[in-house]
């Protein structure tokens, strides 16, 4: 089987589903399969932020068999540096370890504000505790409008607290936006499986 390789300006990294979406593309490159281990695939996309150039190597059947970064410059003309409310995106899960480290005594406390079976929507709020300071509280909503991917939408409840939680943590630290935030809403018609 041929290898193939794909070099490109990263505008996303999804370490969930093991993707990545290269500016210049419509489509996301989800590697499911891989001829590493999938700790090394996770260590390997760690590494690679918005606006890195790489070079992803896989195989006509999809399955990924290296990525390298060619320039960890941050590309400043990239649809994700153009526009003010996507620049200084973190990743949820480092903001997550970071507030973990500060607040060892955190508490996160949540609750549906309202939601309905029926026409498939919710909102909760969350509030973070540290010990018995009130830290932060945030909203989270998931609709069937907001939560295209239709695998993940029937779970909107869920969505909507992990969004209310992220939003807490994201707003305590002043973070415009967290990637996941940004790339959850991508239809699954835009999906390279």
């Amino acid at each position: 089987m041929n290898e193939l390789s794909k070099k490109g300006i990263i505008e996303f990294v999804s370490i969930k589903n093991y993707g990545i979406k290269f500016t210049d593309e419509k489509t996301w490159r989800n590697f499911t399969s891989s001829k590493i281990s999938k700790e090394e695939m996770l260590s390997r996309l760690e590494g690679i932020k918005t606006g890195y150039e790489v070079e992803v190597n896989y195989t006509e059947d999809k399955n990924f068999t290296n990525i390298q970064i060619l320039n960890d410059s941050i590309a400043t003309n990239t649809p994700q540096t153009q526009k003010n409310w996507k620049e200084g995106m973190v990743r949820f899960s480092d903001l997550l370890e970071r507030f973990r480290k500060d607040y060892k005594n955190y508490s996160v406390r949540t609750g549906i504000i309202e939601f309905s079976m029926e026409k498939e929507y919710a909102v909760v709020k969350a509030t973070i505790s540290n010990g018995e300071t009130i830290l932060q509280d945030a909203f989270g909503d998931c609709t069937k409008e907001n939560a295209q991917n239709s695998n993940t939408a029937k779970h909107f409840i869920r969505i909507a607290e992990s969004r209310a939680i992220a939003r807490a943590i994201r707003f305590l630290y002043g973070e415009n936006a967290v990637d996941e935030e940004m790339s959850e809403n991508i239809n699954d018609s835009e999906k390279v499986e």
